[in-house]
């Protein structure tokens, strides 16, 4: 009886041994699909940082080759060497990966800034990979696969040939501030004795004594209240009756003729009781060229208070009986040049340092503001214009760019 009883019993316990194992199937296969979906994402992740490290190392190729320019040049000049004024802003272009892994259509384009009037001379870059991977179709910019990184940087307007000088030390050496003062304090100027500035006077000043401040250059005038700095250079002479060539431009050898210098100034207005600017031209012309210094004030007792702050506006040669328009062609008439590495603008991209038309916002002092004179014309048919750079020595002033009249 026992028996008979027991016999259903076992078979309903084997009917729920097999649901149980269906169960843990269906567990166990919710948990694979969850590992299939985690290695999807882990791929899709490694590609992902694979492509970043490719775009990045495109944008870091780009900046670096657009650093490594071997001449300063001109825009458009066309040269096969690369040249700092070829750093332009570029359309997007389709750029190769390095390494098959990196499964991906890559696009890179450069966009650049130039300076601000008075910033240094420095271009801002900022170059952009975007890349469309595996799931995203390249043809549509705005589909949200579409994946991007972005390098800024900025790239100085110095000469290649000068790289070596980066190894030079800074601190008081011989070369960066000679005789342990500022480097556009006047080599002639005499230490005074409290060893912190040093004493100059002004050729054909009369009398006039300037005090550099040995670390800022920053000028004191004797008898004058207020501050100033300095703005010099030379003024050199082609002055033949013939069109001056590129050659004369750099290596003139015309007679010196008599000239003033003087600073008009657009801003600040300046009280009576300001320091003045001032010019005095050393009229022996050393070299056959003549140097000139000009003092500008910084300072103001506006309010009346001494307030700092930078001047703007134009040096201006005087004392020349200068022409009369751009098709005067008089022999008896002058026209003046001012030297810039950018001969196709008044307001070069390098700021006030490249000596511009109009300086603006000067705040410390500028030196190798350099004029060239030439005649107006050949006092016969043909009217004479600033001569351009010979290229051949970039190194050496050159360019010219209408200044006077």
């Amino acid at each position: 009886m026992n028996v008979r009883t027991m016999t259903p019993l076992r078979r309903r316990q084997r009917a729920v041994a097999l649901i149980e194992a269906l169960v843990a199937l269906a567990v166990m296969a919710i948990g694979l699909l969850g590992v299939v979906g985690m290695q999807a994402t882990l791929r899709t992740n490694a590609d992902l940082s694979r492509q970043r490290s490719e775009a990045v190392r495109m944008a870091q190729e780009k900046i670096e080759s657009l650093r490594a320019f071997s001449q300063l040049g001109v825009e458009g000049a066309g040269t096969s060497e690369p040249e700092y004024a070829d750093v332009i802003t570029s359309t997007a272009e389709d750029v190769t990966p390095s390494s098959g892994r990196a499964s991906a259509t890559f696009k890179r384009t450069v966009s650049v800034a130039p300076p601000n009037a008075g910033d240094p001379a420095m271009k801002t870059l900022s170059v952009t990979v975007e890349w469309w991977d595996r799931r995203a179709d390249s043809s549509n910019a705005t589909d949200t696969n579409r994946q991007s990184v972005v390098l800024n940087t900025a790239v100085a307007r110095v000469d290649p040939a000068l790289g070596a000088g980066l190894g030079l030390p800074t601190n008081r050496s011989v070369t960066q501030r000679p005789r342990g003062r500022n480097i556009a304090i006047p080599a002639s100027s005499v230490d005074t004795s409290s060893g912190t500035s040093s004493q100059f006077n002004p050729p054909n000043g009369r009398g006039v004594s300037w005090v550099f401040s040995n670390d800022t250059a920053r000028i004191t005038v004797a008898g004058s209240r207020g501050q100033g700095v300095l703005i010099s250079g030379y003024v050199r002479f082609a002055t033949g009756l013939t069109q001056p060539t590129s050659a004369e431009s750099e290596t003139p050898s015309g007679a010196p003729v008599g000239f003033g210098m003087q600073v008009n100034l657009t801003s600040p207005v300046l009280s009576s009781a300001d320091l003045q600017p001032a010019c005095y031209v050393d009229t022996s012309y050393p070299g056959g060229a003549a140097p000139y210094y000009c003092v500008v004030p910084i300072t103001t007792t506006a309010r009346g208070h001494f307030s700092p702050f930078s001047w703007s506006g134009r040096t201006v040669l005087t004392g020349l009986n200068l022409a009369t328009s751009a098709s005067d062609y008089s022999g008896s008439h002058y026209r003046v040049c001012r030297y810039t590495p950018d001969p196709t603008t008044d307001t070069p991209t390098e700021g006030n340092v490249a000596h511009p038309l109009d300086y603006v916002t000067v705040t410390g002092a500028l030196t190798n503001q350099n004029f060239l004179i030439i005649r107006a014309g050949d006092n016969s048919a043909s009217a004479f214009t600033c001569p351009t750079d010979d290229t051949s020595t970039p190194l050496v002033d050159g360019d010219t760019r209408q200044h006077q009249p």
